[in-house]
């Protein structure tokens, strides 16, 4: 496919979004090599050199396209081809990286790594001892050959992916002390919606089907929280889609850029937000919808 997208140029650490700067205050790198922190969605991909030993972000791309519908093999092409033009552009020799953190919805972290969404999921009910799987190098471009691990935010269901923790892991829920409203509309109108609703205590996780509009999605999930509207501090819309909140909520409610990088960036740096992820997940209740 043809490859065409938004680079940015090398940041200095001061330049890290407020997402990464709580971590990054207390980590000052200590990693070697190079790391690379990717968010595919249906419609998406970016991708991020960092400098482990210094926490430099070398360099970012952006590439929208039609990556739902590309096969596994066609997806890690893409991908390949991704990486290749970022570490040509940031100067990073592909050989040096060695680790990536992946995340996504559970369809396209499962065609990224060509794992079945079965081994993408974390089980609630057992101890998260750590977050993803570690797989053979998926990532190591088309120009030469890195060996090192590449690490998938796990995921709870096929409705709820890595993309939403990684969400929740930049917007810091667990630092809030009063109930949060996150909405995750993903990409296109037809599915992909979540709903997560708590604080630093409890966090309740809800999604429905393929196949429900958005309109009746929200509907549906709204309905969870609606005795709680009252006690809500602020709502925060992700996500491609506009949706429709309540009038209570309104004067509370910001749309937020996909966080889903910062995140996912954050784990690749921190060994603070990989632990902060995994409390994130263990913190989870599903309720059915």
């Amino acid at each position: 496919m043809d490859v065409a997208g938004r680079t940015e140029n090398t940041l200095q650490p001061s330049e890290h979004s407020d997402a990464l700067e709580r971590f990054l205050s207390s980590d000052e790198g200590g990693g070697s090599g190079y790391g690379v922190a990717t968010y595919v969605s249906a419609r998406l991909a970016t991708c991020r050199i960092y400098n482990l030993e210094t926490n430099e972000l070398c360099g970012t791309l952006e590439l929208p396209g039609e990556y739902a519908a590309l096969s596994c093999p066609e997806l890690k092409h893409a991908l390949d081809v991704i990486l290749d033009r970022l570490a040509l552009e940031a100067d990073v020799p592909l050989s040096k990286v060695n680790v990536a953190v992946v995340s996504g919805t559970t369809a396209m972290e499962s065609k990224a790594s060509n794992l079945e969404e079965s081994d993408l999921l974390c089980d609630l009910e057992a101890e998260l001892v750590e977050f993803g799987r570690d797989v053979e190098f998926i990532m190591a471009g088309t120009n030469a050959i890195a060996v090192g691990q590449a690490y998938f935010v796990p995921c709870l269901n096929t409705n709820v992916g890595g993309d939403v923790f990684c969400n929740l892991l930049a917007i810091d829920i667990l630092g809030a002390e009063k109930p949060q409203l996150f909405i995750n509309t993903g990409s296109h109108d037809t599915s992909g919606i979540v709903l997560v609703y708590g604080n630093r205590d409890k966090l309740s996780v809800c999604a429905v089907p393929d196949g429900v509009s958005a309109k009746e999605a929200m509907e549906r999930l709204l309905e969870v929280c609606q005795a709680e509207y009252e006690h809500i501090e602020r709502t925060l819309v992700s996500g491609d889609i506009e949706v429709e909140v309540p009038s209570e909520l309104r004067d509370r409610t910001h749309r937020v850029p996909d966080a889903a990088i910062e995140g996912a960036s954050a784990i690749l740096l921190s060994e603070m937000a990989e632990d902060e992820l995994c409390r994130i997940v263990s913190s989870c209740h599903i309720v059915e919808v």
